[in-house]
């Protein structure tokens, strides 16, 4: 099993990052502890359908926010950016984001699967480099961010995981 140590790397990007409120559309579900490795199936589902109508920009995103802490179900968003009146295919959604500051963690990649070094990366993130920053979670959804030019399976490649914080 790939560890962080021996797979991708971890670090944290020196400044916080501001972002005016925008729109993500996407293919969407709610997920568990149990059902987590059905996400990237959303991936295909997005990719399929684009460039959307109203697209800004090439960079995709993976949204997440809690749906029910009790139980630890989540909804996970695989989108892109539109904008507001972007006409969207029948299976697509929209989500609006609030305005809000961020801590980026940057996940380098070692060119092997993706998956399993994004679950080595979080106890990392969340464990040990979110608490050592002394920022705290602001309750809005947390964003993966790749690259208009992401290629998972390519040796340093990237993924930025921005965590909503308080400001």
């Amino acid at each position: 099993m790939s560890s962080v140590s021996d797979a991708a790397s971890v670090r944290r990007l020196d400044d916080l990052v501001r972002r005016d409120a925008f729109i993500l559309a996407g293919a969407k579900g709610v997920f568990d502890q149990a059902t987590q490795g059905d996400i990237p199936a959303l991936w295909p589902k997005l990719i399929a359908v684009l460039p959307l109508s109203g697209q800004v920009g090439g960079v995709t995103y993976g949204a997440m926010w809690p749906v029910d802490r009790a139980t630890g179900r989540f909804g996970y968003l695989a989108g892109v950016e539109v904008t507001g009146g972007a006409e969207l295919p029948a299976d697509i959604e929209r989500m609006t984001l609030a305005a809000q500051t961020y801590v980026a963690f940057r996940i380098i990649l070692d060119g092997g699967p993706l998956h399993p070094q994004m679950q080595a990366a979080m106890p990392k993130i969340w464990g040990e480099m979110l608490p050592a920053s002394g920022l705290k979670h602001a309750g809005a959804p947390d964003l993966e961010v790749y690259p208009h030019d992401f290629a998972p399976n390519r040796k340093g490649a990237y993924i930025d995981l921005h965590i909503p914080v308080e400001a």
